[in-house]
């Protein structure tokens, strides 16, 4: 505890609200302490409809195993996960949770905190720059929405490389 170092620190973020929806992109150095230095970056977006996407973009050279969770709240009930997709269901809705990214596989893990819960988590093994795109939206069958995913992928691509985002 008492040898950490400032060493995650912000890269410029971006962030616009619209009446249809709110987006922040940004990143950090967190991890660019390791041997083969990363780079994180991350897009987000929540619609009006209550629909949210993420895009990551995880920058490096060499081979790194990368685990990605989402920590659920207490009560969500998870459904099998089928391929790229799982249903969630909390406070008698039901959310159909989708993701993409080359690579990537996802389960469900019994989290190990105080109040029994579940998180889902993404992993990926592999060189060079990867990207999950997620995406949760109200209804059990709720499609993907390509084009927010899409926007964000751009986004978050455009940060990295240093321009503005459009997002």
């Amino acid at each position: 505890l008492w040898n950490l170092r400032d060493d995650a620190q912000p890269l410029p973020a971006h962030w616009s609200v619209t009446p249809a929806h709110q987006t922040f992109v940004g990143g950090h150095t967190g991890y660019r302490r390791l041997e083969d230095p990363v780079t994180v970056w991350r897009a987000m977006r929540l619609t009006a409809t209550g629909r949210v996407g993420v895009v990551d973009r995880l920058e490096a050279a060499g081979a790194h195993r990368i685990r990605t969770p989402l920590h659920l709240a207490p009560g969500v009930t998870v459904g099998a996960v089928d391929g790229d997709r799982v249903r969630l269901e909390a406070g008698g809705q039901e959310f159909s949770l989708t993701w993409q990214g080359a690579g990537w596989r996802c389960t469900r893990e019994p989290a190990r905190v105080v109040l029994p819960t579940s998180r889902l988590c993404w992993s990926w093994e592999g060189a060079g720059p990867t990207e999950l795109a997620w995406q949760l939206a109200p209804g059990a069958g709720a499609p993907t929405d390509e084009a927010m995913l899409a926007e964000l992928r751009e986004a978050v691509r455009a940060a990295a490389r240093g321009a503005a985002p459009a997002a």
